[in-house]
């Protein structure tokens, strides 16, 4: 259904609004509108209405129907006031997407969950970071990295980073790839000490930047004064890229940006890395 009502067609659209407020339908799915606020059309009457969002495989490019699908499904999960997804031109085998991709979300909310508990407990704690708060510059994944050297020694069972996807309107790009990596001359180095997937669905469409976590398993030892690399390798895609935000003349002695292609030793990729709490004497 559409509320657009062009002077040259006015017999040609349903009027939205007015049928939901005088009580004419319960419920109203609307296509293209995954972000949109569906708290609005409540406000039209008292009694209740659900709003959700509709989906038509067929207007979409066959090969990637099960992408648009998930991104859709994302998109209409992450909406607050939206209570409702309908799908129409998928086949079956096609809609167990939406399962997978809002399990893979309510995973990440776990994860996060997870992670303030465990810091609140003492289980985990903080150790190297640049704040998002500070950070005004961002650079797609073409092959970069982030130094950093730990405070003392320890295992490190996960890293965080501040990313947003960007030009991927219809599907989603592949899992941001993460590897932990030794210094080999101030730059990563082949040494691989761990690596995890950040699933797409951690993140935002820019400009929605959010944290993304890295389980590593099993977190690999770090030393005390050695440098590290929090190393991603992703390149352009055909279904979007990632953007990874980061502030300039951070660098340090603690550690610094690292691209393949460009000079970034002045910056720093906004990062978070932890460290397992000491064992108790």
């Amino acid at each position: 259904m559409s509320e657009i009502t062009p002077e040259t067609a006015r017999t040609q659209y349903v009027p939205v609004a007015d049928l939901v407020r005088d009580g004419t339908v319960d419920v109203v799915a609307l296509a293209g509108a995954e972000r949109g606020n569906l708290h609005r059309l409540r406000l039209l009457r008292d009694a209740p209405l659900g709003g959700g969002v509709f989906l038509d495989g067929r207007s979409c490019e066959e090969n990637r129907r099960v992408d648009t699908l998930r991104r859709t499904a994302l998109d209409a999960v992450q909406n607050e006031t939206c209570q409702l997804l309908w799908l129409d031109g998928f086949s079956l085998e096609m809609v167990s997407a939406v399962a997978s991709t809002v399990e893979s979300w309510r995973n990440g909310r776990r994860q996060r969950a997870a992670l303030e508990t465990a810091v609140a407990k003492g289980e985990l704690t903080l150790d190297q970071e640049v704040s998002e708060k500070d950070a005004r510059d961002v650079a797609s994944l073409h092959g970069v990295a982030q130094g950093f050297v730990p405070s003392r020694d320890g295992r490190c069972p996960l890293v965080q980073i501040y990313a947003a996807i960007r030009g991927s309107h219809a599907s989603l790009p592949p899992p941001i790839h993460v590897e932990l990596r030794g210094d080999e001359g101030g730059k990563p180095g082949s040494n691989v000490l761990a690596q995890a997937d950040i699933p797409a669905a951690e993140f935002g469409p820019e400009p929605a930047y959010r944290w993304g976590t890295a389980e590593l398993v099993p977190a690999p030892l770090l030393k005390k004064g050695q440098t590290y690399w929090i190393h991603l390798i992703n390149t352009s895609h055909p279904d979007g890229n990632y953007v990874w935000r980061m502030a300039k003349d951070a660098a340090g002695p603690r550690g610094h940006a690292w691209s393949k292609r460009y000079d970034y030793t002045k910056h720093s990729w906004v990062f978070r890395v932890y460290l397992a709490s000491e064992p108790s004497p």
